[in-house]
């Protein structure tokens, strides 16, 4: 497609294309998403590679495929993958998809216990524990804080 266009990359000898920390599959299609707007439909069901396409979207700012691929990963989550894709948000900074896996995880406590239960949840707890105070916020939202002036407990904001 790129390389055997009439495009610029194809005539000027460039017979390689190198993306960091994308293999091939992924790369061909973040490259055919630039030039079409379409993603295969085979990525949609991979969700290790979407991950992938999904960091690849946000390196290079590619925002209208990021949504999409946050959106499919919001679809697709489950107990065993929601701690895996709430470490993701976090590391690519995305307020939205952070959002999404928030509240799906603390949508029961049902579902929260169950999530504790798994992996990802204990390798969260040990690489980012930062995120479980979101967590606990978003079960529980914290009370106002409360300013002691002059003695007196004050209402602050």
């Amino acid at each position: 497609m790129l390389l055997s266009s009439g495009m610029r990359e194809a005539q000027q000898g460039f017979d390689e294309l190198y993306l960091e920390g994308a293999d091939a599959k992924v790369a061909s299609w973040f490259v055919r998403f630039i030039y079409t707007d379409e993603v295969p439909a085979e990525a949609w069901d991979d969700q290790e590679a979407l991950c992938f396409l999904l960091a690849l979207a946000h390196r290079y700012q590619v925002q209208s495929l990021l949504e999409r691929c946050q959106a499919r990963l919001v679809e697709q989550l489950s107990e065993e993958s929601a701690p895996e894709r709430l470490m993701m948000a976090d590391l690519l900074d995305s307020p939205a998809l952070k959002a999404a896996v928030l509240n799906f995880i603390c949508g029961s406590h049902r579902r929260l216990a169950r999530v504790q239960a798994t992996e990802g949840f204990a390798r969260l707890t040990k690489t980012r524990p930062q995120l479980l105070a979101d967590l606990l916020a978003t079960v529980v939202p914290p009370a106002a804080k409360r300013a002691r002036i002059g003695g007196e407990d004050k209402q602050v904001g």
